[in-house]
């Protein structure tokens, strides 16, 4: 097994943490793009589903991850963006909250360390394979 690999599994072995900060203590690190818990909590289910198929077909981890990545962080720019972008739509009385939130923050400080981390992984592991004969 990999160095990779087990960072990738470490990643979604933490979601149920994850998602038990999120349920109880209402702290989502996670997937901090998304406000509606329902929706949220439908993310989490679709990060176990992708961490057991990491483990059942470890050759599919690189592009699971790389997947499930790029979808977190395109939720994480539309949550800051939408926002901004229909600001001018809102009643006088209505206040939004956009902007960088610390649990968006470290929403993108993990997910794009992950994302990073795992396509330099495999862009390594394509270089060291031998040329097929």
């Amino acid at each position: 097994m990999s160095n990779s690999t087990t960072i990738v599994k470490i990643y979604y072995y933490l979601t149920p943490l994850f998602f038990l900060l999120d349920y109880v203590w209402g702290q989502s690190f996670r997937i901090a793009g998304l406000s509606d818990p329902v929706h949220r909590y439908y993310y989490y289910g679709f990060c176990i589903l992708c961490g057991l198929i990491c483990y059942f077909k470890p050759v599919l981890s690189y592009l699971i991850t790389m997947m499930e990545s790029s979808i977190n962080i395109f939720i994480l720019v539309l949550g800051v963006m939408l926002p901004i972008a229909t600001i001018g739509n809102l009643e006088e009385q209505e206040i939004v909250s956009v902007g960088l939130s610390w649990q968006r923050l470290i929403n993108f400080v993990l997910t794009g360390s992950i994302l990073l981390y795992n396509f330099y992984s495999a862009q390594a592991n394509i270089i060291k394979r031998p040329d097929p004969p």
